[in-house]
């Protein structure tokens, strides 16, 4: 299970080095400018962010509040009770619906207008959710029922079973594949209609990120400390990181990793770490808005939000 809070680790280790499978030399960072960041408070425990990028509101599950926080510009504009221990959630961009996976109550939130309108019992322990923007589908990842539950509307439709400890789920539009990142089983669970499919990746692996024009897959292995690079059915390329790398996001050619333990986060392009940006305390995950060029990291151990601007 993905609540673990992980040793402290030296940050000169997200800096000393790249290991990447199948090269010939390891890959050092390179120095980068310092980008600019500022920090807006929010509830207590902030653990999930998202974006809307047609309106660049930012979401933020706050799991010691129960609530949502809503950020607009710098400023939080409003603040939703939903239900207990609220872990991850998702926007769909097309109808700016936001779904809240609530751990401690087994249930999705559905936010509409800065309200709550729905509330859907799922499997044990929902942390990750995603959407499919081209159907609407809405899958979540129930850590304690080895299961996803497909939601259609406000009602659960399918169960699937996939591996052990599901954690976090991302969606490929152009295919409609759902990765899964099983976080006992050391694998991904992909999901293609009626069929699932395990990917063996790194150990303890937690954030999966999906890049739509490449169909490149991006997971980040919390015990062996590394980022998996997924193309068709296998792990075709492994980058090293050190520290504890949580959850991804992509924008253009990067790759954002949280790291946990070095109160950091990892910016990599293409195979190389390009910098490392020190957020706030215990970062748990992250979001990118494309058309602000701005990248949100929650930090549960200060009650904020870091800003970075690119």
């Amino acid at each position: 299970m993905r609540r673990t809070n992980w040793s402290l680790a030296a940050i000169a280790l997200l800096i000393a080095g790249t290991a990447f499978v199948g090269a010939t030399s390891a890959l050092a960072a390179p120095a980068a400018p310092t980008p600019k960041t500022f920090t807006i408070r929010v509830g207590h425990g902030p653990v999930g962010v998202a974006v809307d990028p047609g309106t660049h509101i930012i979401y933020v599950t706050n799991t010691s509040s129960d609530t949502v926080s809503v950020i607009k510009g710098a400023n939080v504009t409003a603040t939703i009770t939903v239900g207990q221990g609220p872990d991850f959630l998702a926007v769909d961009p097309g109808t700016h619906t936001v779904y809240v996976a609530n751990s401690g109550s087994n249930t999705v939130s559905v936010i509409n207008r800065l309200k709550v309108t729905a509330t859907i019992p799922v499997g044990r322990l929902p942390i990750g959710v995603a959407v499919d923007s081209g159907t609407h589908t809405v899958y979540v990842a129930n850590n304690a029922s080895n299961t996803v539950s497909v939601i259609t509307g406000t009602k659960v439709t399918a169960t699937i079973p996939v591996g052990s400890g599901p954690n976090s789920v991302a969606v490929d539009p152009g295919t409609h594949k759902i990765y899964v990142t099983d976080d006992t089983g050391s694998a991904v669970s992909v999901i293609h209609g009626a069929t699932v499919q395990a990917i063996a990746v790194g150990e303890g692996p937690l954030g999966v990120a999906v890049a739509p024009g490449t169909h490149t897959i991006y997971v980040a292995n919390a015990t062996s400390h590394t980022l998996s690079v997924i193309n068709g059915a296998k792990v075709t390329a492994t980058t090293a990181l050190g520290g504890g790398p949580d959850e991804v996001a992509l924008a253009g050619n990067n790759v954002y990793v949280v790291d946990r333990t070095g109160n950091a986060l990892i910016v990599i392009t293409g195979t190389a770490v390009k910098s490392t940006v020190h957020v706030g305390a215990d970062p748990y995950d992250v979001a990118v808005d494309p058309g602000t060029h701005t990248v949100y990291v929650t930090n549960k151990g200060g009650d904020t939000v870091s800003v970075i601007k690119l």
